[in-house]
């Protein structure tokens, strides 16, 4: 699977390096697109008699990305409003909702850390926006960050290399 990647040079010699010059996987967002594509791919496989909804965020680090999809959106919507005859308006706004985690999801998560034996750090309260908050207005859920390990390169590194760990 390819989720996107940075406008970085590939450095390091890999299996899985970029054929692309100038374009690689140097962010942990792209390993956790495709860590979360496995994840689905497992749940799938064993079923839930839960409906389970995983969101992949979008090209988060790059406005103009945003903008493309906004171009994208548009497009289809001005597409199917012709075919039919009629007139649309969209208007965005550029607010981001509160991002707050629900305490019951947090403890399944910690509790299926503590079962599975992985290594689960609290973090100090970050106050920071992430359009994340929109899905946990209308559910529960939690927003966790995913490292890479302490001794990894920093993201964005051309010596960065996401293993999945």
């Amino acid at each position: 699977m390819d989720s996107g990647g940075t406008s970085i040079d590939e450095t390091i010699d890999l299996p899985y390096a970029s054929a692309i010059r100038g374009v690689s996987h140097k962010c942990g967002h792209d390993g956790h697109a495709d860590t979360l594509v496995a994840f689905a791919m497992e749940v799938e496989s064993f079923g839930s008699d839960k409906d389970i909804y995983l969101f992949f965020q979008h090209a988060e680090e790059n406005r103009n990305r945003l903008n493309e999809l906004k171009e994208n959106i548009e497009k289809r919507v001005d597409l199917e409003a012709n075919k039919y005859g009629l007139k649309f308006d969209i208007a965005y706004s550029d607010l981001f909702s509160e991002t707050s985690n629900n305490d019951e999801i947090v403890e399944k998560i910690k509790y299926i850390s503590e079962v599975h034996d992985y290594i689960l750090n609290d973090m100090d309260v970050l106050k920071t926006s992430e359009d994340y908050g929109y899905f946990l207005k209308k559910t529960k859920g939690a927003m966790m960050w995913i490292g890479a390990g302490e001794n990894s390169p920093s993201l964005h590194a051309t010596d960065f290399n996401f293993n999945g760990i």
